[in-house]
């Protein structure tokens, strides 16, 4: 990207050092890492993104600035049990239209924590990229495998069938030597590539019976893998909203511990409103 030569390696040092020191003593101490490593660079790629991405959306809007592309660092702590003052991630939007009010963009997390994959359903997509449709699951599955290699130290080679690269140094690479994967599908191959490879599983249904069956699913594949169950986090969408404390607590006691809540719930004016008043109600009774 022109005018934009990356994060560097001390991004994910300082969000991972945050995450282990999550205080305002320690921030206030490492604030210049903050300004350095966080925010000037993040500043830079909103600038540079936004000259590029504005040639696909003429309407998208980028502000480098903190509140405007990029979200702040601090975490709103007023109502939550969780009193750790900053995020130890970095987010970063493009949107279009009012920012309050706006549900289409483009949205980039930057963390040392965790990252998400799935193989792709829809054809044309490939087609758009040059990629061939046929074998896409094997060569994700080789993408994981040259990932990894390139996590797991400053020098790296990599030969397979889809890649195929010399000895070469990745800059930068999560601290601990890997960064966990998320699986996404409901099919049996995506079931047998999450047991295989996935620290966590996403299933794209918001039924419950259908996930008891997925988890279960997922347990015998596991099994048959080598893996224990329990060491692949389960995931999965919220879609009752009807009684959100009922639908909540159901994906509970399936199996899930983590439930991600769709945007497009509070498309539209006045989203924002009714997106806080789902923490008030919802949120904050379950976490408390």
């Amino acid at each position: 990207m022109p005018n934009f030569n990356g994060f560097p390696n001390e991004t994910t040092t300082f969000l991972t050092q945050l995450a282990a020191s999550n205080t305002k003593e320690w921030f206030d101490a490492h604030r210049a890492d903050y300004e350095q490593y966080w925010l000037a660079p993040a500043r830079e790629f909103v600038v540079a993104a936004g000259k590029e991405l504005v040639q696909l959306s003429p309407n998208i809007q980028a502000e480098p600035r903190v509140n405007g592309s990029i979200f702040r660092i601090n975490r709103d702590i007023r109502f939550s049990k969780d009193k750790t003052p900053y995020k130890t991630t970095l987010d970063i939007w493009f949107w279009e239209g009012v920012r309050r009010e706006a549900v289409s963009g483009y949205f980039l997390r930057i963390t040392p924590h965790e990252l998400g994959i799935g193989v792709g359903w829809l054809k044309e997509e490939f087609e758009a990229l040059g990629v061939p449709w046929e074998r896409r699951g094997a060569r994700n599955d080789e993408y994981i495998a040259a990932m990894r290699a390139l996590w797991a130290g400053p020098h790296a080679e990599f030969h397979g069938k889809f890649v195929d690269f010399p000895p070469v140094t990745c800059s930068p690479r999560p601290v601990n030597g890997n960064i966990p994967i998320l699986v996404g599908g409901d099919t049996p191959v995506a079931i047998r590539r999450a047991a295989r490879f996935a620290d966590g599983y996403f299933p794209g249904t918001t039924d419950v019976e259908a996930l008891r069956k997925l988890i279960a699913d997922l347990g015998t594949a596991a099994k048959e893998a080598g893996r224990a169950p329990d060491e692949i986090a389960m995931h999965a969408i919220f879609g009752e909203l009807a009684d959100p404390i009922s639908g909540a607590e159901r994906l509970a006691e399936a199996g899930v511990t983590r439930a991600m809540l769709p945007a497009f719930f509070f498309a539209g004016p006045g989203g924002l409103d009714r997106l806080t008043e789902f923490g008030e109600k919802v949120v904050k009774p379950l976490a408390g």
